[in-house]
């Protein structure tokens, strides 16, 4: 598989997995506004693809949150159950960790695509004292 980096908005770029015929699989997480993990995009033949000038032809993922948190454990058990075969493949997460001492480590931000089908509240049970939704998107 090749991958090749895009700009998805004005402010941000990432990761797509090049299809052939100028079509891409998102590969991370977006933050932007309407795209996410696994949606397939086409772009126009020669369009540069720095310009963010695509469309979206088929939808991977199709709900995403975005939060932060304020310890490294709850981000390491959140991570730990979207590996469980009960929600993949249907999340992806994409933390950002802010670096800190003492015994609870670090804080950050995170990204969580998923599928409708997906029941959130079991997946962040638990984590509620520490995970503050910023973002919430359909």
């Amino acid at each position: 598989m090749d991958y090749v980096k895009m700009r998805f908005d004005k402010g941000e770029t990432g990761w797509a997995e090049d299809l052939g015929d100028n079509r891409y699989r998102v590969s991370n997480v977006p933050l932007s506004d309407g795209l996410h993990f696994g949606d397939i995009v086409e772009f126009e033949e020669g369009v540069d693809l720095y310009s963010g000038n695509f469309r979206i032809v088929e939808k991977g993922l199709d709900q995403k949150l975005v939060f932060s948190y304020s310890t490294k454990r709850s981000m390491d058990t959140l991570s730990e159950r979207c590996n469980l075969d009960e929600f993949k493949p249907d999340v992806c997460l994409e933390g950002w960790t802010h670096e800190r001492e003492g015994p609870e480590g670090g804080s950050g931000m995170a990204a969580l695509c998923y599928k409708s089908t997906v029941d959130i509240e079991k997946l962040f049970k638990g984590l509620d004292d520490d995970i503050t939704f910023e973002v919430e998107e359909n």
